[in-house]
């Protein structure tokens, strides 16, 4: 896998490990031209095509970038279509993953920067920020199954302020860390039921009275 792929559930990014630790060991030749184009992580088998233009032996200009390689015997793909600069993604384009994950955005030495769209094969959706490679700033993560956060992300996980609108029609609202609610925040469930005070891990306690967002009542240890 050339590129870094988000996960789906709330919050971490899998870093792939490189195999390399040199830069010329990273650059590939394409089969159908004398061009070279990046390749952050080489796999068994690997080869890759480029359509576009080659400047100064480099792919450059707007094109489509197929890797195909080897992986447990099965041949996987990955497609790139749109801006190369000095053989790497620089640009606007449209990344497809061999799993069928789609990123469509804005590229920058084949890292994703700035306002995007990543959707998952499984139909979850996250539409904001992107930096370094990760989400990072604001977005909305749209969950197939109906519920959705709005908010702040570092480094993929919910963090900071947000919403997150549960499928049944609760909603809470408040403080976030590591992709879950921490801190102050207001719960208002379907029922009409308002709790608000501070929470952890998802789980709420004031008195006699228990709440449980993104977690379950049993986990969070109440009866």
């Amino acid at each position: 896998m050339r590129y870094l792929l988000v996960t789906a559930i709330a919050a971490i990014a899998i870093l792939w490990p490189l195999p390399v630790s040199t830069e010329e060991a990273r650059w590939r030749q394409t089969m159908n031209q004398d061009c070279l184009v990046w390749d952050a992580l080489p796999q068994p088998d690997e080869t890759v095509t480029w359509s576009g233009p080659c400047v100064g032996g480099k792919a450059s200009g707007y094109g489509t970038e197929v890797f195909r390689y080897r992986d447990e015997g099965v041949w996987k793909e990955e497609r790139y279509v749109g801006d190369m600069q000095a053989g790497r993604p620089t640009g606007r384009g449209t990344l497809t993953y061999d799993n069928g994950d789609r990123y469509e955005g804005s590229f920058v030495d084949a890292k994703r920067v700035g306002h995007a769209t990543y959707t998952y094969v499984n139909g979850d959706r996250y539409e904001g920020d992107f930096r370094s490679d990760k989400r990072t700033g604001r977005g909305t993560f749209i969950y197939h199954s109906g519920g959705r956060y709005e908010g702040d992300f570092v480094n993929g996980d919910f963090q900071g302020r947000g919403v997150f609108t549960l499928a049944d029609g609760g909603r809470y609202e408040g403080d976030f860390r590591s992709g879950m609610p921490n801190g102050y925040g207001t719960y208002k469930a379907s029922t009409g039921e308002v709790v608000t005070g501070n929470w952890s891990n998802g789980c709420f306690r004031q008195g006699n009275r228990v709440a449980a967002v993104g977690t379950t009542k049993e986990k969070c240890g109440f009866k």
